[in-house]
């Protein structure tokens, strides 16, 4: 068992590892990440992915939910995009990668977070639930 201020801090730093910009709030951590990013002479695609977590100490109950978002401006060049989904029940993991031409591109794993956000609670004897209460 651990305390929610420490396994806080456990889930912000693993994010910040990992690359996300992290805040933090009493009980809440909301963090992005710019995973996806093509710019061109007549636009730009980017896409983003948001997670929140809300920490509730006296359930042991992580609150956990993850979105993505893509913005394209303009007219595309040729794109390659590679992209397998996974779903079981509410658990969605999707694999995306990106490639543009003349430069940009990147890897999206949706999902990813939440599976090592599960191991996580396995380890300190909490439980998580998709979604925010």
């Amino acid at each position: 068992m651990t305390g929610m201020k420490s396994f806080l801090a456990r889930v912000a730093a693993r994010l910040a590892d990992e690359g996300w910009q992290v805040m933090c709030k009493e009980a809440e951590i909301e963090a992005t990440r710019q995973v996806i990013m093509s710019r061109w002479l007549l636009g730009s695609r980017s896409v983003r992915l948001r997670l929140e977590c809300c920490f509730d100490e006296a359930a042991k109950l992580l609150h956990f939910r993850q979105s993505a978002s893509e913005i394209t401006i303009g007219l595309p060049p040729p794109t390659l995009i590679f992209s397998s989904n996974r779903q079981h029940g509410l658990r969605l993991k999707e694999n995306r990668i990106d490639r543009s031409l003349p430069e940009g591109g990147g890897e999206m794993h949706y999902g990813a977070a939440g599976e090592w956000l599960q191991a996580l609670c396995d380890e300190v004897g909490w439980k998580l639930k998709q979604g925010i209460r």
